[in-house]
């Protein structure tokens, strides 16, 4: 299956309907009382079954599930920048109406040092590959942000 590239195609893909066919949560008369990071959760969702052709994760041994992994920058990490370092990032306001941070691909975590890292995103959001995990961090990081701090 090619990559999505848009919720739509997702959407498109498993054969939902827009917006009858979608969870209710996703309806335009709850757009107002649903709050946005779970509308991004559930579109995640979707887009992440579409990007994997319906596979979801089970842990097993020898079975493995990628995600999408985050660094975040500062204004002035962003400015030391080559050209050529931003274009291998996504740069995203981090929150809503606000300009001073930027995230760039993916999630992570830090426990008392950036030596480790951890992700705690759900199996749903699990991908079967490293390119379809990179694809969905770099082609969605709007709705990740969204998800991970709306």
């Amino acid at each position: 299956m090619p990559l999505v590239n848009t919720f739509e195609e997702a959407c498109q893909a498993l054969g939902l309907a827009i917006p009858e066919g979608l969870p209710e949560m996703l309806q335009p008369q709850n757009e107002e009382i649903v709050p946005e990071r779970y509308r991004a959760q559930m579109k995640l969702e979707i887009i992440a079954a579409a990007l994997n052709d319906d596979w979801e994760y089970r842990p097993e041994p020898g079975v493995y599930a990628y995600y999408p992994w985050f660094y975040f920058y500062d204004n002035e990490e962003v400015a030391r920048m080559k050209p050529e370092e931003k274009e291998q990032i996504n740069l995203v306001p981090f929150l809503h109406g606000q300009s001073n941070g930027f995230c760039g691909l993916a999630f992570s975590y830090s426990f008392n040092a950036w030596s480790h890292a951890s992700s705690y995103s759900g199996a749903r959001l699990a991908c079967k590959s490293p390119a379809i995990a990179k694809h969905f961090g770099r082609k969605f990081t709007e709705l990740w942000r969204d998800y991970l701090y709306g």
